[in-house]
């Protein structure tokens, strides 16, 4: 079986309709998909996607969503904002493609955000609405780029002992997304819409011990990929939890947990790469100080595909979210797992991911922000279910990604700012085709009410 190249060529150049799917997710998260390159800004020529949950594959996700926390000027906070900016900048490499191929051009953007927070004693709601058009000259396709996400948590206290959580996230993008593993490594496959929404439930049926229910459905969507043929990566991945916590001590809570997901392809060529996980794992909640705390699940995912044999490997997640201080954060971010291969049918993907964010306030009114994220990706080759037994179907290969951010943001008043913001990509690859190297800068000018 021959290993397809992502860069394909890509067709269609308005945004795909696509109808939101209403899901609910599950377990603790850990990556933020698709920061932005700075919050100063979003990313140049659209941001990848952030979720609300994680998915069936064991994908990283957030518990700091991109709902936006009012107020974040420094000055003095509002329970709504509605921010409009306009931007222009350079990409040296928009289509992601390896050297001697890239689509470089300047690019010049609109966007605007809703933010809001409502609620009473018993039931909390924040929601963010956010969207922009950027336009690159230079392309030959392709010019116009959209960017569109949707995202919020809602809670409620059904009595003392009961409570009930849904939060969601939803993107139209075509940047991809290399913090969380959600979205394939490179642009050639065109815009994406993705969705995750959570359900959790959570009762207390002790004062030191409590049991949270999860439950996610998750949708990923590649129009373009249909337009070009092949097999696709359009999926549904499924997930249901059970935690166990124990109050161990004042700030540490024991944690068992079982997750079962299922993934299912829409594609039929991709059927084939359809599986089930039964996650068996334990951990702990720790509360460093009323501002830090640290979150460790550690335990084995045995993943059984339709066609491809069974894979079991070690699972980890780790994150550690620290306030060195009222105006100082840094967050670090571990994962090993397996992950949704990418690279068609005939492949796993052992993952370990990595990622430091910092965020300084220099003053009231200027505001830092980097971000640092690596991943190690194992292609293996899985083997075919056959009736004389297992043989391997490919050949496997590695894969390293580097995605490193900063921005700078200085507000003039509580109404406008300016912000300037650089992201630098690297992708190594076994197969060079499929290695490039990014670079994107620009400044913007923001106004919020």
């Amino acid at each position: 079986m021959k290993i397809a190249s992502r860069h394909h060529p890509v067709h269609s150049k308005s945004p795909a309709c696509l109808a939101v799917v209403l899901s609910v997710s599950l377990l603790p998260t850990l990556f933020a998909p698709g920061q932005d390159v700075s919050s100063a800004g979003g990313s140049a020529g659209g941001s990848s996607t952030q979720s609300a949950g994680a998915t069936a594959g064991s994908t990283i996700t957030s518990t700091t969503q991109k709902i936006s926390d009012t107020g974040d000027s420094g000055f003095a906070p509002s329970p709504f904002r509605l921010s409009v900016e306009v931007r222009g900048g350079y990409d040296d490499n928009n289509n992601t493609a390896p050297k001697g191929f890239e689509a470089e051009s300047i690019f010049t953007g609109i966007g605007a955000e809703y933010s809001g927070i409502f609620g009473t004693s018993r039931t909390s709601l924040r929601m963010a609405l956010s969207g922009g058009v950027d336009y690159f000259p230079d392309l030959d396709e392709d010019q116009t780029q959209y960017r569109l996400r949707l995202s919020y948590d809602l809670s409620h206290k059904i009595n003392p002992r009961f409570s009930f959580g849904l939060s969601g996230f939803a993107a139209l993008e075509r940047n991809p997304d290399l913090t969380t593993g959600l979205t394939n490594t490179n642009a050639g496959d065109g815009e994406y819409f993705y969705t995750s929404n959570t359900m959790r439930l959570s009762y207390l049926w002790t004062p030191k011990f409590n049991t949270v229910t999860r439950y996610s459905i998750n949708y990923i969507n590649y129009p373009n990929q249909e337009a070009v043929g092949g097999a696709g990566d359009d999926r549904f991945e499924h997930q249901i939890a059970q935690e166990f916590r124990f109050l161990w001590k004042p700030k540490t809570t024991v944690v068992a947990e079982y997750r079962l997901g299922l993934i299912s392809y829409q594609d039929q060529a991709s059927s084939s790469r359809d599986s089930i996980s039964h996650f068996i794992l334990g951990g702990l909640d720790h509360q460093i100080n009323p501002r830090s705390r640290t979150y460790l699940r550690a335990g084995v995912e045995l993943r059984d595909y339709d066609a491809f044999g069974s894979d079991t490997k070690p699972y980890v997640e780790w994150n550690t979210d620290y306030a060195l201080g009222p105006v100082t954060n840094v967050s670090w971010l571990n994962r090993y797992s397996i992950e949704q291969s990418y690279r068609g049918p005939g492949f796993s993907n052992n993952v370990y991911r990595t990622g430091v964010r910092f965020n300084h306030a220099f003053s009231e009114r200027l505001k830092f922000n980097t971000s640092v994220f690596y991943s190690f990706n194992d292609f293996g080759a899985l083997s075919v279910k056959t009736k004389a037994g297992k043989s391997p179907t490919v050949r496997g290969f590695e894969e390293h990604t580097l995605d490193a951010s900063l921005g700078l943001e200085y507000f003039f008043n509580p109404t406008f700012s300016t912000y300037i913001s650089y992201a630098y990509t690297r992708v190594l690859s076994d197969i060079s085709f499929d290695e490039y190297t990014r670079n994107r800068g620009y400044v913007g000018i923001r106004a919020n009410f």
